[in-house]
C-alpha cells in the first residue's frame, strides 16, 4: 500500500469516470413538471427497448480517461495502470478503441503525459496506478449503466403500455366475435349423431323428420342440409321444417316415393352469427 510519508499519485480530471451513456435521471421522470413524451411510440418490440442490455464489444464499450500526477500536480509519465473486476478481482478485458477491435494490454503504462484511457463493458472496476513503490487504488469504479442500476419504470411504464394495448385488445376481441361460428356433424339413416358438440342430440320426431337440440339460446344461425344416397336406387332430398333458439327440424323424404321417409344420411353445418 501507499508510504504515507512519500508523494501520492493522484488521478486528474473530473471526478467520476467518463462514459459515453447518458440516461434521464428517476427524479426527473417523476418530476410532474417536466413533460415526458408518451405518444404512441412504443411497440411491443419496443417495450423490450425500455431496459438496455448489457454492453458488449460488439455493441460499443465505456471509456475511462485520466492523468496521473503526484501530490504536488507533477504529472507522472512512467506510472503503469492495472484494471481488474470489482466482483471478483480478476484482470478485466480492456480495449484501446470504442468497439473493441484492439484488445488492450493489461496493465499497461500511461502515456508520455501521463494520461490513461482504456474502454470496457459496464461494471465496476478496481483501477490501481503505480509507480516504484508507490501506488493509488480507485475501488468501485463505475463504467457504463448496468441493468442492477436502472431505476424500476414499471409503475411509469404499466399504465402507459396498458393505455395502448387496451384499445387493440378490444378490437381484436371485436373481431373474433365478428367472425362467424361453423359446426358440422352428421345424422345416419338411423337416426344416430355423429361430430356433433358435446350435448348436441337428434331426435326422431316422426318418419324422416329429426330435430337437432344444440341449446345456444340463439335465432341467429343458418343450417345447411346436404343428404346423400345411401346406396338404393332410391334419390332423396332434405329440408327445413322448424327452428328456435335451441333446435331445429329437418325432413327427408324419398323423391321418388314420398312414403319412404327413412334410409338416408344427412350433412348438417350451421352457422352461427
Amino acid at each position: 500500500m501507499a508510504n504515507l510519508t512519500s508523494p501520492i499519485i493522484n488521478w486528474g480530471g473530473p471526478a467520476e469516470p467518463t462514459s459515453v451513456a447518458v440516461i434521464v435521471p428517476f427524479a426527473q421522470i417523476a418530476d410532474p413538471d417536466v413533460i415526458v413524451y408518451t405518444g404512441v411510440i412504443l411497440t411491443m418490440p419496443a417495450v423490450n427497448q425500455l431496459v438496455p442490455p448489457a454492453p458488449t464489444p460488439d455493441a460499443g464499450l465505456f471509456v475511462f480517461q485520466r492523468s496521473a500526477v503526484d501530490s504536488s500536480g507533477d504529472v507522472l509519465t512512467d506510472a503503469r495502470c492495472e484494471v481488474r473486476r470489482a466482483e471478483d478481482n480478476v484482470l478485466a478485458d480492456i480495449f484501446e478503441d470504442r468497439d473493441g477491435l484492439t484488445q488492450k494490454s493489461n496493465p499497461f503504462f500511461v502515456d508520455d503525459e501521463g494520461f490513461a484511457r482504456f474502454y470496457a463493458a459496464a461494471g465496476l472496476y478496481t483501477v490501481r496506478a503505480f509507480t516504484g513503490s508507490f501506488e493509488r487504488i480507485l475501488e468501485n469504479v463505475l463504467l457504463g449503466v448496468r441493468l442492477e442500476d436502472m431505476p424500476d419504470l414499471t409503475p411509469l411504464v404499466t399504465p402507459i403500455i396498458e393505455a395502448l394495448i387496451e384499445p387493440v385488445l378490444e378490437e381484436i376481441d371485436e373481431q373474433i366475435a365478428a367472425v362467424p361460428e361453423i359446426v358440422k356433424f352428421s345424422v345416419s339413416a338411423g337416426g344416430l349423431i355423429s361430430d356433433a358438440p358435446d350435448g348436441w342430440t337428434a331426435t326422431t320426431v316422426s318418419s324422416g323428420r329429426r330435430r337437432i337440440t344444440h341449446n345456444r339460446s340463439t335465432s341467429n344461425y343458418n343450417v345447411k342440409l346436404t343428404v346423400w344416397d345411401p346406396g338404393s336406387d332410391r334419390l332423396y332430398s332434405a329440408m327445413m321444417i322448424a327452428k328456435t333458439s335451441d333446435t331445429f327440424d329437418y325432413q327427408t323424404r324419398s323423391i321418388q316415393d314420398e312414403a319412404a321417409n327413412d334410409g338416408a344420411r344427412v350433412d348438417i353445418e350451421i352457422t352461427f352469427g
